[in-house]
């Protein structure tokens, strides 16, 4: 049983030290909006968010806030929550990075709709 408490404790302590970390950052990111919203310290509802998440999920998190963040601002526990479990890769399409568009002849078309329409009457 003491054991146990002791491996609670541990963990508590580890997602507390994420949670400041988070703290801080977020605040860096976002400026005096993050404190206006969620104050100077957590309240505990942050914690419980970090507790649940890898500390490679907390830094995945961070790094969409500062990269990639359009949703509210600053986002809420469960937008964080979502972009911190979801590999960019996972993401929305990114319309910056993809392949040029590849103009094709208008015989070419033809040829490619003929087979699409095939494939749909099969």
């Amino acid at each position: 049983m003491r054991h146990q408490q002791i491996e609670s404790d541990a963990r508590m302590s580890e997602s507390s030290r994420r949670t400041a970390d988070l703290w801080v950052h977020m605040t860096r990111i976002f400026g005096a909006s993050w404190t206006a919203r969620y104050g100077e310290t957590d309240d505990g509802m942050w914690q419980a968010i970090v507790g649940e998440l890898r500390r490679e999920e907390v830094k995945r998190g961070l790094r969409h806030m500062l990269n990639d963040w359009t949703g509210s601002f600053p986002p809420t526990p469960a937008q964080f929550l979502a972009v911190a479990r979801i590999p960019a890769a996972h993401r929305t399409f990114d319309t910056a990075k993809a392949l040029a568009h590849q103009p094709s002849d208008a015989d070419t078309a033809r040829k490619n709709i003929a087979a699409l329409r095939s494939m749909l009457k099969s």
